[in-house]
């Protein structure tokens, strides 16, 4: 693995025998190091990740946040966008659903802070955005601009509107997201 990883940075695993810099040595050194750090968190977050999923205390929609917030920046050339919806969109709904479970969805974050730090340290602006703003209207007004504003034919009192009945007719906030996902892509078509 460090070694693909070394490979894609266009670093030699060793200098080649007409090159004797030692500054290139200690490059190479240097890069090695840095790429272990970057492959040693990666492992950390994905363990964390499986252990988030393993936690019943956590509800679904925060470990979808978690893996979401987790993996994002490991999709190259934006391939993700074949597979999910723009971060505009997907980062506004998880907003806008878990303000609407907000002490619940707190509670939960709490215990990503204490129990996975890896992972909190990728989900930390979501849960302070969450906790900062008191007076969530203005939160929830802002996530729903964003979205009526990617989504031909939408309002934000529709994007509001929807977000609470699929809230509210779903077993959990993850299916309602779902259903939620539903109903924009059926205003796309």
């Amino acid at each position: 693995m460090i070694e693909m990883l070394l490979l894609q940075e266009n670093v030699p695993l060793t200098p080649s025998p007409w090159d004797h810099s030692i500054g290139t040595l200690a490059s190479i050194r240097s890069k090695q190091t840095y790429i272990c750090r970057i492959y040693n968190m990666e492992d950390k977050i994905y363990d964390e990740l499986q252990k988030v999923y393993d936690n019943n205390r956590l509800g679904a929609l925060v470990q979808e946040i978690c893996e979401y917030y987790a993996t994002k920046g490991s999709y190259e050339d934006n391939a993700y966008e074949d597979e999910i919806e723009p971060p505009e969109i997907v980062e506004s709904a998880y907003t806008l659903f878990c303000l609407q479970s907000r002490e619940q969805i707190l509670d939960e974050f709490a215990i990503v802070r204490k129990k996975y730090p890896a992972i909190y340290t990728k989900v930390a602006d979501l849960h302070e955005s969450l906790l900062v703003n008191m007076d969530y209207r203005t939160l929830e007004d802002s996530c729903a601009i964003t979205i009526a504003n990617l989504v031909d034919g939408t309002t934000v009192s529709d994007i509001l509107g929807q977000v609470e009945a699929c809230a509210r007719s779903s077993e959990n906030l993850s299916e309602g997201l779902d259903r939620f996902y539903k109903y924009l892509h059926s205003r796309k078509s």
